[in-house]
């Protein structure tokens, strides 16, 4: 198991294998983030993932205008707290 994979199994009980949603859903307006949480072992971390089916995202907004913000635009309207570090 990569290391990667390892400490979000073993570290926060996130079994990696079982994550069928992600950013991507979020950016293509699939899914709402509320319904992408992910719920950690650890108390008051839960988490997106960002799910193998990103990549086909960069295709699909090449014509995309402020395309580098659609994730932080998305976030805003799931009126969801964010803390990144």
């Amino acid at each position: 198991m990569p290391t990667r994979k390892l400490m979000l199994h073993q570290g926060l009980g996130v079994n990696v294998d079982t994550v069928q949603h992600g950013t991507y859903e979020l950016l293509e307006h699939t899914l709402e983030a509320k319904d992408m949480i992910i719920h950690t072992d650890s108390p008051n971390l839960d988490l997106i993932a960002a799910h193998i089916n990103l990549v086909a995202i960069e295709i699909e907004l090449v014509d995309k205008e402020q395309r580098e913000y659609m994730l932080k635009k998305r976030w805003k309207l799931s009126k969801m707290s964010m803390i990144i570090s």
